[in-house]
């Protein structure tokens, strides 16, 4: 290998690293959101009533109890 050649291997190494630390830089501060299959889920269950985990668009859980199908 010449040595330009071994400078633009070098300098690929390079950028695709700083690429892929950029992405995951991104991918730490703005977290995918939650698909719609997994925005709601029946977690648990209460009496007669589904415990119901709803992530929000930023990610957070919030729970609910659903009694819709005893009525």
């Amino acid at each position: 290998m010449t040595e330009e050649e071994l400078e633009k291997y070098r300098s690929f190494v390079l950028a695709a690293a700083g690429v892929g630390s950029a992405a995951l830089l991104l991918l730490s501060v703005f977290p995918p959101a939650a698909t719609p299959e997994t925005k709601f889920q029946v977690v648990d269950q209460y009496q007669d009533c589904d415990v119901v985990r709803y992530m929000d668009a930023s990610n957070e859980s919030n729970y609910f109890l659903d009694c819709r199908r005893n009525k």
